[in-house]
């Protein structure tokens, strides 16, 4: 009995102990990554705020119609106009970092797909490009996920 009482509280101490660090490590990681967002949004934003107010706008559009299950009623042809509307003003607009006219470029490929194909995954790739982007340029105060799929938060 003792023995079992022995066993069970070293496994609780090595699962207490287990769990501290992890949330420690986690606390770290998302402190520095709000570090890096901070200087990307004093420098890349700061220096592109033109872009950033076309992708706020961009990033409402799709929190209206694909945020938080939009995706299974998607009225294409919104999401159509919106691509071709995208890939205009990413022609006209000139980004002074490397990162984010990359960012760009795929935003425009996306659009380019969605508008000919109408695939429903381009479209939930292009509201995560506008999202990421709307963190990196104009410190977005909504869902503060990240998604990883943009060289411009790469880049900090």
């Amino acid at each position: 009995m003792k023995l079992v009482l022995w066993i069970t509280g070293a496994a609780l101490a090595v699962i207490g102990v287990s769990a501290y660090f992890y949330f420690t490590a986690q606390q770290e990681q998302q402190a520095q990554t709000e570090q890096e967002v901070e200087k990307i949004q004093e420098t890349v934003g700061e220096s592109n705020q033109d872009i950033g107010e076309v992708v706020s706008e961009s990033h409402q559009f799709y929190n209206g119609t694909t945020g938080y299950g939009g995706l299974q009623n998607l009225e294409m042809e919104k999401q159509v106009e919106q691509a071709e509307q995208n890939i205009e003003q990413v022609n006209e607009l000139e980004p002074d970092s490397s990162s984010l006219e990359e960012d760009l470029e795929e935003i425009k490929t996306l659009s380019e797909n969605v508008a000919s194909n109408r695939e429903m995954e381009e479209v939930r790739m292009l509201h995560r490009h506008f999202h990421d982007l709307d963190i990196a340029l104009n410190d977005y105060d909504g869902n503060t996920k990240i998604w990883g799929v943009t060289e411009t938060l790469d880049a900090g």
